[in-house]
């Protein structure tokens, strides 16, 4: 679902209608077809566009006096006692479960007040025809992104950066700070965009544009959550499992059938666990991620529990010449694209919801806690440096011309500003990614590219289950330490199965290489496996130039990445890219001698999707009217 609309009282009905229709057609997408209603008026209008299999209830929905109405994209989890209290107060809804209409009719009781009850992942728009009045919200945590654009009392806003771009009077130019960020990091930090003057609504965020006056403020904040250096163990432990347990309960309530993306991690085999054991819903295991180990373990996890795994092969050459610059444009050009989602879409259907462990890495497993991270919480700059050193992705900044290498090489000042507005405590580094890596690119991708097959639901965002990890003891999270021991005492037969985390890997790799070591056993490692081990004896400088080359080279994985590289060559002669870039230098990156998916991905991937991205927005031509749409690996292999 995507929602859109435009303010200004300069424009006629007619013009608002035909802004609003081309609003509406950005949204479209190959595989699927949409539906979309809007309302328009002198100086306003609002749409609303969803999956045609997905609609019930065409929006916008108006109040019964027509004086109010309402456009939402999101989920509203477990409001059946609101409701019945609104419905006391005399408040009637014509429709069946409809969040749209129970969040206009709460709003109408409790105003803004309304939101700090509200569970769920949602973005909103309500027009207020007597006070001229359009107040837009979204959740606590900014999972469904909604952008906007402000300038001389025209107000433009829409769920993709794209739809806004349809209103021809916004000047396109490039927000270098966003750039910086995007090579550096691998996605956009704070409320940043690739474009100036169109900015990204900051999470738990209340917008207000009435009379030509423009007003944000937090309803929410990650700060208030306090730590709890009380809790014990056997405390975390018990309030976990309980809390995943309602959070599994809430989301599952109604759904017959749904989907588990299942990998060998602790976050979806705990969504998988809980969905089989505490509810009646008929669940399927999709595994898309291209490692064998991952393969592997998620099958053992499914034959476990009992369930379906539809295990997707490894990317293949094909799939980059089908969604590689059309995923690009999907995300605005705001994030580096994670690639293990392309042989899930292939998959996904349309009927049934799919369930995700967005941020359970973060807030409970000490993804974002390190020692350093720890200690270094009440010092700006010490945390600034070492979140920096754990993120940032070594771009090819010799590709740009010396003028814009001077604006977009990032330094710490990106994360050293985000840091400064997060209260110092020691969930600061866990906050930073959530309010970044969480919001900025895991929302967007893969689930932007999911949302537009499915819906997608996420039980580690529940409310309260956010608030109590927040309120535990970081230390208590270092290593896995406290997930491990909720996990095994909530389903201990799972736990039996190993994860795909480091500390899992390297035990292993130690006790094979010892019983090597004594001769009692003839196992032959794969090629990925000795560079999982290597990766843990030698510097990675020795990995970049030698050994990990010589064995990616011998592999069937080269020969892949030889094809990708040879067809981004061809998509990158097909574009016009800016004219800051040397596009003979970024060629010969391209086509280096040796080079593996993760120097694809860290550094020819950011910049190859940046030129996508101003072929496509700055320049306005479609993938088709590039001619990039007709290129295919067939062509590649005739040169």
């Amino acid at each position: 679902m995507k929602i859109y609309g435009v303010l200004d009282e300069k424009m006629s009905k007619h013009e608002i209608e035909m802004l609003l229709r081309r609003m509406a057609d950005s949204f479209e997408y190959e595989a699927c077809s949409h539906i979309s209603v809007s309302f328009a008026d002198s100086g306003v209008g609002l749409g609303h566009s969803t999956l045609r299999s997905a609609d019930r209830w065409p929006q916008p929905i108006w109040n019964p006096e027509k004086t109010r109405c309402i456009v939402m994209n999101g989920k509203i989890f477990d409001y059946r006692e609101q409701k019945e209290e609104l419905e006391r107060k005399g408040y009637k809804f014509e429709f069946e479960d409809n969040d749209a209409e129970f969040v206009l009719c709460g709003f109408e009781e409790h105003g803004i007040n309304l939101l700090k009850s509200l569970n769920g992942v949602f973005t909103f728009a309500i027009w207020d025809c007597d006070k001229k009045e359009l107040t837009i919200a979204n959740d606590r945590y900014g999972m469904k992104p909604i952008y906007y654009y402000h300038k001389k009392g025209r107000f433009v806003f829409a769920s993709e950066i794209k739809a806004i771009l349809e209103d021809h009077e916004i000047r396109k130019e490039i927000n270098w700070s966003g750039l910086a960020d995007l090579l550096a990091y691998g996605y956009l930090l704070s409320n940043k965009t690739l474009l100036q003057n169109v900015f990204a609504l900051p999470n738990a965020s209340i917008l207000n544009f009435e009379k030509g006056k423009f007003s944000t403020c937090k309803y929410w904040n990650y700060d208030s959550v306090k730590i709890n250096y009380e809790l014990s163990e056997n405390d975390v432990i018990r309030t976990g499992k309980r809390l995943f347990k309602q959070a599994i309960e809430r989301q599952a309530h109604n759904l017959n059938e749904a989907v588990v993306l299942l990998s060998g991690g602790f976050d979806s085999r705990f969504i998988c666990s809980s969905l089989k054991v505490y509810t009646k819903v008929e669940v399927e295991a999709f595994t898309a991620f291209s490692t064998y180990l991952d393969r592997k373990l998620a099958n053992r996890i499914a034959r476990r529990l009992g369930i379906g795994n539809v295990s997707t092969p490894p990317l293949a050459a094909t799939l980059w010449e089908k969604y590689y610059t059309k995923n690009s444009c999907v995300l605005d050009g705001m994030v580096s694209m994670h690639l293990w989602i392309w042989p899930l879409l292939e998959k996904l259907d349309e009927r049934r919801v799919c369930f995700d462990g967005i941020a359970g890495d973060i807030l409970l497993d000490g993804f974002s806690l390190t020692r350093d991270n720890i200690k270094n919480s009440l010092d700006d700059s010490k945390l600034a440096l070492a979140l920096y050193n754990q993120i940032r992705l070594n771009p090819l900044y010799e590709v740009f011309s010396d003028e814009v290498r001077k604006k977009i090489e990032c330094g710490l000042d990106s994360i050293r500003k985000e840091i400064e507005g997060i209260a110092k405590n020691e969930n600061r580094a866990t906050i930073f990614f959530i309010l970044n890596r969480t919001k900025n690119a895991i929302s967007l991708c893969p689930n932007n590219l999911i949302l537009r097959r499915t819906h997608c639901y996420f039980p580690f965002l529940d409310n309260e289950f956010v608030e109590f990890c927040l309120s535990v003891p970081p230390k208590m999270k270092l290593g896995k330490k406290i997930y491990y021991r909720i996990l095994k005492s909530a389903f201990p037969e799972i736990m039996k199965i190993p994860s795909t985390n480091i500390a899992t890997l390297r035990g292993r790799i130690c006790r094979k290489m010892k019983e090597i070591a004594i001769g009692t056993d003839y196992w032959i490692p794969k090629p990925s496996y000795i560079v999982r081990l290597l990766a843990h004896f030698l510097p990675e400088s020795l990995l970049r130039k030698g050994v990990r080359r010589a064995l990616y080279y011998v592999s069937p994985q080269a020969r892949l990445n030889a094809q990708i590289c040879q067809f981004l060559v061809r998509v990158l002669d097909n574009l016009e890219i800016p004219p800051f870039i040397d596009r003979k230098c970024l060629k010969n990156k391209v086509q280096e001698h040796g080079i593996t998916m993760k120097d694809l991905e860290k550094t020819i991937l950011p910049i190859m999707g940046f030129c996508v991205w101003y072929d496509r927005f700055m320049v306005n031509r479609s993938p088709k009217a590039s001619g990039v749409a007709e290129l295919s690996f067939n062509e590649e292999r005739g040169h």
